[in-house]
């Protein structure tokens, strides 16, 4: 063949492959293109249906901010009236609620209300156990179960619940005033079930396709179980992973999970999106390759003349290069063609199309590492073997340390482990095989030191190189069943300790007959045996209880808490005698809510009772005799055994008092005729400070001491005291007429800040301390008898209700000179024309 043949041939061949090399990059180039334009397109869509669906979730909630936030539920939650129900929990509205269940809580979690709510039919449905997951047998959630909320603002907890009976939507709100305040009393729950209708009309809303599958369905297609597997790997790395596979040349559907309102995962969501992008780009690639097709003859000729001179050589620099590539197989190399021609742009593709697989073989290797990181760190064994030859292909680490093997368990098979005849394990492999996936049940399985090992098997059907697979997950239940042999111990001594206790154990009938009695109860009731007690008590609430109101309580508290605890009574025995028990008991449902009976412990308390009365009655001296003492905050906080009574008042008043020649009175009376004298005025005293919310702070000899606005604040301490200190000198008037001897008194008042608390251990006395005590002091000291001193910041409390004479400066030990003033009188109010008529001279 001619050398321009061979050209013609070479051209010919090049032009084929060029076709074809611009067919597959464009093919790769635009196939990546529309692929990630499709996925993000169906990533937005799955987006605004999870905005969608949490935009419905936000409407259904603010439905029922008026319910829990309403005076009328406030008041409900606490007196359980049933006017609120029959008024506003009517069929009617339950059905414009468009709600399928109701719960109003309180805050010990007990359920005041509840119902479920049938919208079609418009009818109430009792609640149970299997439709709600709730407590209703016992009609008491748990203080910290998830659905509760204790907030005393408007705060709200939503979300989606699985149910046997389908999806249902959840909100829980705090139940508080109509003014959205606490004190927080309970919690109201609404449901409403997420049905067929809302998805089509979601569906209608976004234009796809919306389809949703519960995650905990068994029944579930493989396909979707394998998506949602992987997107909760995804949820390690991502916190709303979609994932986006194509379902064929018209179809692309993304994924996603919905959590429930526990934070768990519970939905599939699946929006299935026409390819509109998919087909426009396969339109613009055959157009693409047409082009190509009709432009490469016409320009042939033009070729041929050149090709020698500006494509051989690059031809074969560019084969040279795609052949070494091939070769070492190392994708990290590049083609470089120099020019700015087609050759120079498919080299360019060509390395395009070398990136795109080098990152698909690291993203693929890397996804293999993960997974297999899993599988080694998985705490249950996982292996593979072949289910024809039952020959072990792989095994992680759990399950070789579980059987005792190392990487020598590859040689084995699992005729070698599985403690069962041939027969039994070939027909489970074959059950595999037709279901695909299968829980075997407990097995035994032989480790490599010979011991057997009970364990929980379940298989499934893989395929790995067009081979049949099976792939097991093993769960060492060798504690579980020892626990479970411990519980049937367990349950054989708990007989043999009902009938040894020490304590009484009993359970009684709703009647109130005993079913059953333990010999320890009967010798505490003076019987002989439980059968004797059983058969001579036929009404507990008459025959056992001196008050026979006391069992209706008893009941009456199981009722409405389900459990009683410590609740002592006096009660009869044999010989009616009577001592007092301690008694706990709780309630007994079955299954539908019906209660059965009553079991509990009983205490004799007889000694305990009667120390505790004994101790009562001294605890109640000691306080009266400390309140005699302290002021009453002050005792209480004594009580709680604060170490340091110690406080700073800002602004209080103190008076001094002091009788003047008391001295010389004393020196003409008998001793006891002074001490009775001197109780008669500060008796006086002590009452006119009780009169006026004053605490008395001591006498020290003839002198009394009282202060105003502690230990509690009083804005109108200042007053009080000058109240007490002229209602002091009327007092000390009336001494000198009653006993026809001159008795006369000096006061001096100061307002300001002290310290006041209490000190020492023996003989403890309620002081106060600071500047203001001690100028109050000086006050009296240095005062006129039978006239009230005041100093400036008093005067300035009192100026504008009180009537002052400015009695000048003085001089104060450790103060230096200081202006006082002395109280005369409150002032009486008065016309302009009275008060010029009397000339009244007002400081």
């Amino acid at each position: 063949m001619s050398l321009r043949n061979k050209i013609i041939a070479v051209i010919g061949a090049t032009v084929v492959g060029l076709i074809g090399g611009l067919h597959a990059t464009s093919s790769n180039i635009l196939s990546g293109s529309i692929q990630k334009a499709e996925e993000r397109h169906t990533r937005q869509v799955v987006k605004q249906v999870l905005r969608i669906f949490e935009q419905n979730q936000q409407d259904f909630n603010s439905r029922f901010v008026d319910w829990s936030a309403w005076d009328e539920t406030y008041r409900f939650i606490e007196d359980g009236n049933k006017d609120y129900i029959e008024s506003n929990l009517i069929a009617e509205t339950l059905a414009n609620l468009k709600v399928n269940l109701v719960l109003y809580i309180d805050r010990s979690g007990r359920i005041v209300f509840g119902t479920g709510f049938d919208v079609k039919k418009r009818q109430r449905r009792p609640l149970s156990n299997e439709l709600y997951q709730f407590p209703t047998s016992s009609h008491q959630f748990s203080v910290n179960h998830p659905l509760l909320v204790f907030s005393d603002s408007p705060n709200q907890q939503s979300g989606i619940l699985l149910v046997k009976q389908g999806i249902l939507q959840i909100t829980s709100q705090p139940i508080l005033t109509s003014k959205g305040t606490g004190p927080y009393r309970g919690t109201v729950i609404f449901g409403r079930y997420l049905d067929a209708l809302a998805i089509k009309r979601l569906t209608r809303i976004v234009g796809s396709a919306v389809t949703i599958y519960r995650m905990d369905d068994d029944k579930m297609p493989a396909d979707l179980q394998a998506m949602g597997k992987a997107l909760t790997a995804e949820r390690d790395y991502t916190q709303q992973p979609i994932l986006v596979r194509s379902l064929s040349g018209r179809a692309i559907a993304g994924y996603t999970i919905i959590d429930d309102i526990y934070g768990k995962p519970a939905l599939l969501l699946r929006v299935e999106v026409e390819r509109n992008i998919y087909q426009v780009g396969q339109s613009s690639q055959r157009y693409l390759i047409l082009s190509v097709l009709v432009v490469i003859p016409i320009f042939g000729g033009v070729t041929l003349l050149l090709v020698e001179r500006l494509i051989l050589s690059r031809i074969a620099s560019l084969s040279a290069g795609v052949t070494r590539i091939s070769k070492c197989s190392n994708l990290s190399e590049r083609l470089s063609i120099g020019g700015n021609d087609e050759l120079s742009r498919l080299a360019d593709a060509i390395n395009s199309m070398l990136a795109a697989l080098e990152d698909s073989q690291r993203q693929q290797l890397e996804s293999e590492q993960r997974y297999r990181a899993v599988i080694e760190q998985s705490s249950e064994g996982i292996f593979l073997f072949d289910a024809q030859t039952g020959r072990i292909l792989e095994a992680n680490t759990a399950f070789r340390q579980l059987l005792g093997y190392s990487d020598d368990i590859l040689s084995l098979t699992i005729y070698d482990f599985i403690a069962s005849d041939r027969e039994s394990i070939h027909h489970n492999i074959q059950r595999i095989l037709a279901e695909q996936h299968l829980l075997i049940g407990e097995r035994c399985y032989r480790r490599r030191d010979g011991c057997l090992l009970e364990v929980e098997v379940s298989a499934s059907l893989i395929l790995s190189g067009g081979e049949q697979v099976l792939c097991a997950v093993v769960r060492d239940i060798t504690s579980r069943k020892q626990v479970e042999q411990a519980l049937r111990q367990a349950e054989a001594k708990y007989r043999q300790i009902f009938e040894n206790a020490a304590q009484g154990i009993y359970q009684s009938s709703v009647e109130g007959r005993y079913i059953s009695a333990n010999t320890a109860l009967a010798k505490l009731y003076g019987y002989r045996s439980g059968e004797e007690l059983m058969a001579n008590i036929t009404n507990i609430g008459e025959q056992v209880y001196v008050d026979p109101n006391r069992y209706a309580k008893f009941v009456s508290a199981m009722h409405k808490y389900d459990t009683v605890s410590r609740f002592v009574s006096q009660v009869y025995r044999a010989d009616r005698s009577t001592i007092w028990i301690s008694e706990t008991a709780r309630a007994v449902y079955d299954t539908e809510g019906n209660l059965l009976y009553y079991e509990g412990t009983v205490e004799d308390v007889t000694e305990r009772k009667i120390v505790a009365e004994a101790l009562r009655f001294q605890q109640e001296e000691s306080e009266r005799l400390l309140l005699n003492i302290l002021p009453g905050p002050i005792a209480a906080r004594l009580q709680l055994a604060e170490d340091t009574i110690a406080d700073s008042f800002a602004d209080v008043s103190v008076l001094f008092a002091d009788l003047v020649g008391f001295t010389q009175i004393c020196a003409q009376m008998p001793p006891t005729q002074i001490v009775s004298l001197l109780n008669e005025i500060f008796s006086t005293f002590d009452n006119l400070a009780e009169e006026h919310g004053l605490e008395k702070i001591k006498t020290i000899g003839d002198a009394y001491m009282v202060a105003g606005g502690l230990p509690l604040p009083d804005t109108n301490h200042a007053e009080a005291v000058a109240e007490m200190a002229l209602d002091m000198l009327e007092a000390i008037a009336k001494f000198t007429a009653k006993h026809g001897k001159f008795f006369s008194i000096r006061i001096g008042i100061n307002t300001g800040p002290v310290v006041a608390g209490v000190i020492g251990i023996k003989r403890l006395i309620y002081d106060l301390w600071g500047d203001t005590v001690n100028i109050a002091s000086r006050m009296e000291s240095q005062g006129i008898p039978g006239c009230i001193q005041v100093t400036e910041s008093t005067y300035q409390r009192l100026r504008d209700n009180y009537i002052f004479e400015q009695r000048g400066a003085i001089q104060v030990k450790g103060k230096g000179e200081m202006t006082t003033y002395l109280l005369i009188g409150k002032k009486v109010p008065m016309l302009a024309s009275q008060l010029l008529e009397q000339e009244v001279p007002l400081v």
